[in-house]
């Protein structure tokens, strides 16, 4: 099924040439309707900034993603205080320790590397406003990936046929009518991880309509899923997914040759192959165990099919 192409729209950005890449200008909704949604933006941009409680940085995994921000920053790794990686709660340790004996924080160094980015600026606002200042400041690298998740939202919908007021509509729900508003006054790293799932799925959509700039969007949205890896493990499991689909789709609709189609889906699966080969060799280097990603303590006591004889039984 080949992807829609929105009527009396130009479907081709305007770009200009950047060493071999071409930088895409996205110039497919109107300037009213770019307007409506900046207006839309503006308004839950002003709810998530009102949303901060009086304590933003407040629980371990708070804890844990900003001191181990702060060691990287010190010493170049990502080492947590014992009172914070030995924390049980129920089943769960939120550290590991590594072969050396040091407390390390068991998410990988995708987040704590963010907020490390931001540490400068929460200290400066922390001298001049106080402790809940600087908080804040490091809650901002959620908003900034809650709202740019937000404007790929809306691009995606417009790429896809969707009017404008459909679009609005769409990033709206997700932006106040989902989980992703809690998360815009917390230290948490699922705005991001959510972020660059997002920008992977816009970037095969754009290659396919774009043809120009198919390289420049194949690799930001391979970078953006790798560096999704490095921030939850897990996200790798996208890569084989959304390649495969892209193998697919470059085949049956794009008429490429099999060759030419697997040589694009391997341009974007290899930052997320590089992620996950890095992740692999630090557990087994610094750990001593390479499938070691800290999760020991958490398990799925349900046998392959228990999730859906659950859900089954629960509609009886």
């Amino acid at each position: 099924m080949e992807l829609p192409k929105p009527k009396s729209r130009k479907l081709e950005s305007r770009g200009s040439k950047t060493r071999g890449l071409s930088w895409p200008r996205f110039t497919l909704a109107s300037s009213a309707d770019r307007k409506s949604f900046r207006i839309l933006l503006l308004g839950i941009i002003a709810l998530y900034l009102l949303g901060f409680g009086s304590e933003p940085i407040s629980t371990i995994d708070d804890q844990v993603m900003l001191t181990s921000a702060m060691s990287f920053v010190k010493t170049g790794k990502l080492l947590v205080p014992d009172r914070f990686a030995m924390k049980v709660t129920g089943r769960q340790m939120f550290g590991r320790t590594a072969l050396s004996g040091e407390a390390y924080s068991k998410y990988p160094p995708g987040y704590p590397l963010v907020l490390a980015a931001f540490l400068p600026l929460s200290k400066l606002a922390g001298m001049a406003l106080g402790s809940l200042a600087a908080d804040a400041i490091l809650c901002l690298p959620s908003i900034l990936a809650l709202i740019a998740t937000i404007i790929l939202l809306w691009r995606m919908c417009i790429r896809l046929g969707f009017s404008a007021a459909a679009a609005n509509v769409t990033a709206a729900g997700l932006a106040i009518g989902s989980f992703a508003w809690p998360y815009a006054g917390i230290n948490f790293s699922e705005p991001l991880q959510t972020l660059c799932v997002t920008a992977a799925a816009y970037s095969l959509i754009a290659a396919f309509q774009e043809e120009k700039h198919w390289k420049f969007y194949l690799l930001a949205g391979g970078v953006a899923l790798g560096y999704g890896v490095l921030t939850k493990a897990s996200l790798g499991l996208f890569m084989p997914i959304l390649a495969a689909g892209a193998l697919w789709g470059w085949i049956r609709t794009s008429r490429l040759s099999i060759s030419k189609a697997f040589l694009k889906a391997t341009l974007f699966a290899l930052p997320s192959l590089a992620a996950a080969g890095y992740l692999l060799l630090v557990n087994a280097l610094i750990f001593g165990n390479a499938q070691d990603f800290g999760y020991k303590g958490e398990s799925f006591n349900v046998s392959a099919l228990g999730g859906l004889r659950e859900l089954a039984s629960g509609w009886g």
